[in-house]
């Protein structure tokens, strides 16, 4: 999977998901800031409203599932830079 079909689910998958556990919407509880693709790593930082930050940390397996991603390219879910949550994967070797 390359880094714009990953982008691409996983920001699908997170807005349906968070809509459905936590009741929150794209641009009024949480926005995507920026997506990285580097040479080891694709991430997308989200800034999300600090009061859903904790449940969220707790996710990455639900994401991944609902992003259809397979154990090998699992979300995983980090604080980034200034408040951000970092969800990023492992990048498949070329």
């Amino acid at each position: 999977m390359d880094g714009r079909t990953f982008y691409r689910q996983t920001t699908i998958a997170i807005a349906h998901y968070w809509a459905q556990e936590l009741n929150i919407r794209p641009n009024v509880h949480f926005r995507i800031r920026e997506a990285i693709n580097g040479p080891r790593l694709i991430a997308l930082h989200v800034i999300v409203n600090p009061r859903y930050t904790k449940r969220i940390m707790g996710m990455a397996e639900e994401l991944s599932q609902a992003a259809g991603l397979d154990r090998e390219h699992s979300i995983r879910i980090a604080r980034g830079r200034a408040g951000a949550l970092s969800l990023e994967r492992s990048r498949e070797p070329d």
